[in-house]
């Protein structure tokens, strides 16, 4: 299947996800109007391209956005979300913001004659539950940015259909690479295993699904051009496996002979212990497919470390 998407806008553009599917868009030839908040000190992560134009513009101000652009969009994707920190994940008021924005930005979409809105969800929506999870499983978020998530999907979809824009949800699970916050996991071990300090870690009983963040931004426009009005995928790697086998195998390609704190920190109350997906659906309707197992994407994330101890460090 050919690539179909010729314009795009994208807030959150310069977030992690965010800058590896502008440079995406860019080595396709795609046309990409970045969102990014104003005086965003992460502008150097946006190539420089005549595809590439940026737009200063604070989820406040989403109202003003169509103004801004010169309209007539294949998509829009919307990346961006705020307090995403573990303090402002459990406040109710600060995830009712972006709840209010994202409405107000799909008003703006169908403005710029955007075709199809592209709302980004999280594994967060589904809470504490022991199975596989696919778009049938029931949502049980445990904090406010889950709830948050969730209450999107619902009154995204039913205000698109009043707008008559197309819509689309994307659930995406653990993703990990270059530019992580500095309260993630990823970040957490590779910064102090090259410090040669001991990070501190759970027994990681956990089974997680990791997703590399290029192919994150794969599934992503793979949905834009190949999914189904109105539908809900589940974007992961589609292996589940423990957290130590991750943690260690991170350790092994740095040096086997540094040690691990595992144990030394207790699971949270809320302590999520069962992150697998079936991807099957995203799969089906788009033909998305990964291309990075763990092993690949973690030499290519700490090589970046390396590579920008300024940014990091």
């Amino acid at each position: 299947m050919g690539r179909t998407s010729k314009r795009l806008i994208i807030t959150g553009a310069s977030g992690p996800i965010g800058a590896n599917l502008v440079d995406m868009c860019v080595d396709q030839g795609i046309e990409i109007v970045c969102i990014v908040r104003r005086n965003s000190h992460n502008l150097n992560r946006l190539p420089v391209s005549t595809l590439v134009t940026i737009v200063e513009c604070n989820m406040s101000e989403y109202h003003m956005l169509a103004d801004k652009t010169d309209g007539d969009f294949d998509a829009l994707i919307h990346l961006a979300w705020s307090d995403t920190d573990p303090v402002g994940r459990n406040d109710i008021n600060l995830q009712r913001r972006n709840i209010d924005a994202t409405m107000v930005l799909l008003k703006e979409a169908k403005k710029m004659k955007c075709k199809k809105f592209i709302g980004v969800g999280s594994q967060a929506e589904y809470g504490l539950q022991s199975l596989r999870f696919n778009e049938f499983t029931h949502l049980k978020p445990t904090n406010a940015y889950g709830a948050a998530k969730a209450s999107t999907l619902m009154l995204g979809s039913v205000l698109a259909k009043e707008l008559k824009i197309e819509f689309n949800w994307i659930r995406i699970f653990s993703v990990y690479g270059p530019y992580q916050h500095s309260y993630t996991l990823t970040h957490h071990l590779i910064s102090n295993l090259l410090l040669k300090q001991v990070p501190e870690l759970t027994q990681c009983e956990q089974m997680w699904d990791m997703l590399y963040v290029k192919d994150a931004a794969k599934g992503i426009l793979c949905v834009v051009d190949y999914g189904h009005d109105g539908e809900v995928y589940c974007l992961g790697q589609g292996v589940s496996r423990s957290l130590r086998y991750y943690v260690e195998l991170l350790r092994d390609q740095i040096d086997v002979k540094l040690p691990l704190g595992i144990g030394k920190k207790p699971y949270n109350i809320n302590q999520v212990m069962n992150l697998s997906v079936d991807i099957k659906k995203i799969s089906d309707h788009t033909g998305f497919a990964p291309d990075y197992d763990y092993r690949r994407g973690i030499n290519e994330t700490i090589n970046w470390y390396c590579n920008n101890e300024q940014v990091w460090r």
